[in-house]
């Protein structure tokens, strides 16, 4: 059982792993037509963090709920609202005026992190063309994650020992998978977006920092990464209709965190090598920028975009990541 919190560069790894997939499926997505599974592995990832940050400063009797939403805030607002002002500024001379109106309402869901509710509201599809001139939809992620972490640490509180809350997270981890099974077959476009049906990832995420078990096989974190990218190659925008494929990334995301890193396994060597782990650090701001930039240039051309263009906004976003981080 993971007991202490310490940092762990493996898991930036991981992050930019992610982040460099969901980059190269919005830029180029016949290259990685599954790419947007690294969102998956945000999901699994953050869980597993947010859990043991609860869990640990609990068992210490440090943990206050307060100062929990405050530190979300402190880490989410800085780089997303001086997204959101570059946004309004360049959109009042780059849009329509309907276009404008649109964004003002998208503005308003991404600074409230309810971009995800829009989407659904306005059964707004996720893998359409169209969709790319709408430089505010990648933040349905940042949304789901939000809502879920409002109601999560009073999950922690309830259950005061780690037993008996790895028991309950395991029951609403396996009710949310049914419900996502369910729900992406019957209604895939508005469902994508639905917090119940994308809770379980979260919550494995959890899981995997409470369960009793762990191990250091080599082997692990290469079949980690093969399920991830497998996932990433394979899949494509049917998976809303085919959500417990979804499995593959989590699975393999698992593989990797649910263990102890070993400094002497290639795979571990490569996510936690500096410029892969410097990658991890940017990710936030990194996926915040690429998608609003990606949405712009098809704006500005009429999505006939050259792939020197895409290239040269994928630069910019970099760097504006660089600069925001």
């Amino acid at each position: 059982m993971i007991s202490d919190w310490r940092y762990r560069a493996d898991i930036d790894g991981l992050r930019a792993l992610a982040v460099v997939m969901v980059v190269i499926f919005h830029f180029w997505p016949s290259a990685l037509p599954g790419g947007f599974v690294g969102v998956d592995v945000f999901f699994v990832v953050s869980g597993f963090l947010i859990t043991g940050l609860i869990v640990n400063q609990r068992e210490r009797s440090r943990f206050s709920i307060l100062e929990f939403y405050a530190r979300r805030i402190q880490r989410l607002f800085p780089a997303l609202i001086l997204l959101l002002t570059f946004l309004l500024a360049s959109g009042w001379f780059l849009l329509m005026p309907t276009e404008y109106e649109s964004l003002g309402r998208h503005t308003v869901a991404a600074a409230t992190f309810t971009s995800n509710l829009l989407s659904w509201k306005t059964a707004t599809a996720y893998f359409t063309p169209d969709v790319r001139e709408l430089p505010l939809l990648h933040l349905w992620s940042l949304g789901i994650e939000e809502q879920f972490y409002l109601l999560f640490p009073f999950l922690v509180l309830l259950f005061r020992s780690r037993r008996s809350l790895l028991i309950a997270m395991g029951g609403l981890a396996l009710a949310s998978f049914a419900t996502a099974v369910i729900q992406f077959a019957d209604q895939p476009a508005a469902s994508f977006y639905d917090p119940t049906c994308r809770a379980w990832e979260l919550l494995f995420g959890g899981i995997l920092f409470l369960q009793p078990w762990r191990t250091s096989d080599k082997w692990s974190p290469l079949v980690g990464i093969a399920l991830i990218i497998i996932a990433g190659f394979t899949m494509n925008s049917s998976i809303p209709e085919k959500s417990w494929l979804l499995l593959l990334p989590v699975v393999g995301t698992a593989l990797i965190v649910a263990r102890d890193p070993r400094p002497d396994n290639a795979i571990d060597y490569f996510l936690t090598s500096p410029p892969v782990v410097y990658i991890g650090l940017i990710s936030y701001p990194l996926y915040l920028w690429h998608w609003t930039l990606r949405s712009l240039l098809r704006i500005i051309e009429t999505g006939h975009e050259t792939s020197w263009q895409l290239a040269l906004w994928l630069a910019a976003s970099l760097v504006l990541a660089v600069l925001t981080y």
